[in-house]
């Protein structure tokens, strides 16, 4: 049997510029995989930023008041944060910047992918 995937995103509350968003039923469920295009100002990259909380499971700190949302994930509704932990992967400038390596700008002849592996490249750079 399929892991059952995010369906779609009945709320969001006090995250960014979704203050109070509701799901509309016009609006197509969410597949597998998702490509997200827009104009600008429309929400993309704050929408990507919400997904993205599921990689560690909790909203940033910095979000006063306490953002809430409420998602429909295979046939049931749930408020809970790491129910997906780990099964969304979100490619975006913030992606980029913590995972890939860029030596004064410019991509090297080396990649490498990860936060640790990054991190493991820093120290031998200092080295």
């Amino acid at each position: 049997m399929a892991a059952a995937y995010l369906k779609k995103i009945n709320k969001i509350k006090n995250f960014g510029s979704f203050e109070d968003f509701q799901w509309q039923e016009t609006l197509p469920e969410f597949k597998k995989n998702n490509l997200f295009y827009g104009k600008n100002g429309s929400g993309k990259t704050t929408l990507s930023h919400f997904l993205q909380c599921f990689e560690e499971g909790k909203f940033p700190e910095d979000f006063v008041p306490n953002p809430s949302m409420e998602l429909v994930i295979g046939e049931a509704k749930t408020s809970d944060l790491t129910t997906l932990t780990g099964r969304i992967k979100v490619f975006n400038t913030y992606y980029i910047s913590n995972n890939l390596f860029w030596d004064g700008g410019h991509a090297t002849n080396l990649l490498w992918l990860g936060k640790v592996n990054i991190e493991i490249q820093n120290a031998i750079t200092k080295l």
